[in-house]
């Protein structure tokens, strides 16, 4: 009887997918092990402390904080270092530039889950959190896994080009503030955009009427899951929910329709305020003399010192007062 001869490619073709199956597990294996997002899900390598964290996962689980400032850039200029000083807390700036609520909420939530005891959040809003669906502002650049609790989907996370372009990029992150504080005004300045002239050029003459507050709608997804976060949060934690500054001519003409649906929608975020212990509300996204001064602004959205060093020291006075008040069956 003829005998039938092993087929060489075929055994050729098991060896290669055992290899590529063997790095694969090897790479991840080892990535685990470095843990350069800095999780401690599987390592705690204290060469990534705080580099590779433009995902702030890094600075959201350190033990050193008890505080964080939670937004995008329009909360960048909130400095960590002036709420310190005001309140006794250590603050960390958990800002992501270019993120909406959803993402601010995902960083929201990683943070109370490292710290459930925290002393305080700051939240910055913006019109985004009013609109009607919850959309990314980062897509695919936001890594969700990061921030869940599954194991397998922060593997398939590790195992990607951008996790190796993000330990690449930290090796020259030595310059990053530990409390994470990023000041956009030097960028505005080396790009030639602080000049009172070019800011001006970026101001719409004409206040929106109806169309840019189109989204804004009775309806608010941010604030329903915002309102599930405080439920899990102790209740000694003080919040402060800071509508951050923003040019006149950003805001909707007076008694127009989107006037009143943005006035709808700080209603609600306050009556939530209102209803948690040790949470405050201050709003600087309305008409106010320091948001009809030009040369407070870069444009529309991205405030000067000048108008940061107020919001601070109204941030610090609302966490002040917060802090100091009862909880709910208290003296």
């Amino acid at each position: 009887m003829h005998q039938r001869q092993p087929d060489p490619w075929r055994a050729c073709a098991v060896v290669f997918a055992l290899t590529v199956i063997i790095s694969i597990l090897a790479v991840v294996a080892a990535l685990a092990a470095l843990d350069p997002y800095d999780t401690s899900r599987f390592g705690n390598s204290a060469f990534w402390r705080g580099r590779i964290d433009d995902d702030r996962t890094s600075r959201g689980r350190d033990p050193l904080f008890n505080a964080a400032i939670i937004g995008n850039s329009r909360s960048a200029l909130i400095e960590p270092a002036i709420l310190d000083r005001g309140t006794g807390l250590h603050f960390v700036s958990l800002v992501i530039y270019g993120s909406q609520p959803i993402e601010e909420l995902a960083v929201l939530r990683y943070f109370i889950g490292h710290h459930p005891d925290a002393g305080a959040v700051v939240i910055g809003l913006d019109d985004a959190w009013c609109k009607r669906q919850l959309q990314s502002g980062l897509g695919r650049e936001f890594p969700h896994r990061l921030y869940e609790d599954g194991i397998f989907g922060y593997l398939a996370q590790l195992y990607t080009f951008r996790t190796v372009q993000r330990a690449w990029r930290a090796r020259r992150s030595v310059d990053a503030r530990a409390d994470g504080f990023q000041d956009y005004e030097p960028a505005f300045r080396a790009a030639g955009q602080d000049a009172i002239e070019v800011a001006r050029q970026k101001l719409p003459v004409i206040r929106p009427g109806g169309l840019w507050h189109e989204k804004l709608k009775p309806l608010y997804p941010a604030l329903s899951q915002l309102t599930d976060v405080f439920a899990k949060m102790s209740a000694s934690t003080a919040v402060v929910l800071a509508w951050v500054p923003v040019h006149i001519s950003g805001l909707p003409l007076p008694n127009s329709t989107p006037a009143e649906l943005l006035a709808a929608c700080q209603s609600a975020y306050a009556a939530v305020a209102a209803a948690r212990p040790r949470t405050e509300i201050i709003n600087w996204w309305l008409d106010r003399p320091e948001n009809r001064v030009d040369g407070n602004f870069y444009d529309q959205g991205h405030y000067r010192r000048s108008i940061a060093v107020a919001l601070d020291d109204d941030i610090t006075a609302k966490l002040v007062s917060a802090r100091a008040a009862s909880e709910p069956g208290g003296p």
